[in-house]
């Protein structure tokens, strides 16, 4: 069985532990509320790519597109709650 030890909160990593997570190759892992893609490498830290401005700029317009859809759609949460809250009364 090859089972991955878990770790308790609070106790420091070992070298070992430490180099292990150090030589994983970095994830992407998809975020769906601002539409990016980032790196993570086994320790949590977040990689920034190096890319083109133009591709600079078309990450941002997504960004930024989806930053809205998000915002709106929760805006547009809050007011059924308060209208479902307002037919209560």
């Amino acid at each position: 069985h090859n089972q991955k030890k878990k770790r308790m909160i609070g106790v420091a990593m070992t070298p070992e532990e430490y180099q292990a997570l150090q030589n994983q190759p970095p994830r992407e892992v998809y975020d769906p509320i601002s539409g990016r893609t980032r790196l993570i490498k086994g320790t949590g830290e977040i990689i920034e790519r190096i890319v083109s401005y133009d591709q600079h700029c078309n990450l941002n317009q997504t960004a930024t597109r989806m930053d809205g859809t998000y915002f709106a759609s929760q805006i547009q949460q809050r007011q059924r709650l308060q209208q479902q809250n307002n037919n209560q009364i």
